[in-house]
């Protein structure tokens, strides 16, 4: 929520030009209805209507409202300017968060810690997490920049998911492993973007956290409530009744 109102946004195809775009769109809902807070018109929140865009991820930040989504290739953010009004946090050109505009960003997510705007993102492949601080945007992730936060920059890795429990910022994602199944991933971070540290939270091993190893498991969701972190994973079962069919799945954390 944000000014007690309920903010909700979507990828929408629009037709533009006689052909289907993916458009974002936001409302904001005021307890009896819900309208629009940009435009409404045909064209969303893209930087360009004609590129399509996805995955919209919204956060609330130094009480401003945030939005971020990726378009092609780019991952953009926004923050709200009130009624219909939104304004790039990213520069507002053709290029997005990403360091190398040539690079390939995409599945972004945020979230706020220790007075910075914080986003997690794949580019080319590997995990990345920057940080804004009301101006621009910075890489947090130091040492690890070459090789992004993947137990194996050799391997594809997706969906980054940031929580925060007992004051400290956790990462979640989807990385392949050795034998080629999609295992969760999870680092804890130290807040110091000057010499930043990340260190595994999943054993460090290269299976991470999966409940069938000879299975997939995918898009993690993280969760703090009553004093424990939680994650929400998509993965099967090879003992089942079905094998192989992904399910939803749940685990918590007991210790670091």
């Amino acid at each position: 929520s944000f000014e007690g109102k309920l903010f909700v946004a979507w990828e929408e195809d629009v037709k533009i030009k006689a052909i289907n775009r993916r458009q974002i769109r936001v409302k904001a809902y005021n307890g009896t209805s819900f309208s629009f807070v940009e435009s409404g018109a045909a064209a969303g929140l893209n930087y360009n209507s004609l590129n399509g865009a996805f995955t919209p991820f919204l956060a609330v930040h130094d009480a401003k409202l945030f939005i971020t989504f990726y378009e092609n290739g780019q991952v953009r953010v926004k923050v709200y300017a009130g009624w219909t009004n939104w304004n790039f946090t990213d520069g507002g050109g053709t290029t997005g968060i990403n360091s190398d505009p040539g690079s390939y960003a995409d599945l972004g997510s945020l979230i706020s810690f220790n007075g910075k705007l914080y986003a997690g993102i794949r580019q080319d492949s590997k995990i990345r997490m920057l940080s804004y601080n009301g101006a621009s945007w910075q890489y947090a992730d130091g040492a690890l920049a070459s090789q992004g936060l993947n137990y194996d920059p050799a391997q594809n890795s997706g969906r980054a998911i940031l929580e925060i429990h007992n004051g400290k910022l956790y990462l979640a994602w989807m990385e392949r492993n050795s034998s080629t199944k999609y295992t969760v991933r999870m680092r804890a971070y130290n807040p110091n973007d000057i010499v930043p540290g990340f260190y595994f939270v999943d054993g460090g091993a290269q299976y991470g956290i999966s409940f069938d190893l000879a299975q997939n498991a995918y898009f993690p969701i993280l969760s703090s409530a009553n004093s424990k972190l939680y994650l929400g994973l998509v993965g099967a079962d090879a003992q089942s009744s079905v094998p192989g069919l992904n399910q939803a799945m749940a685990a918590v954390m007991n210790n670091e």
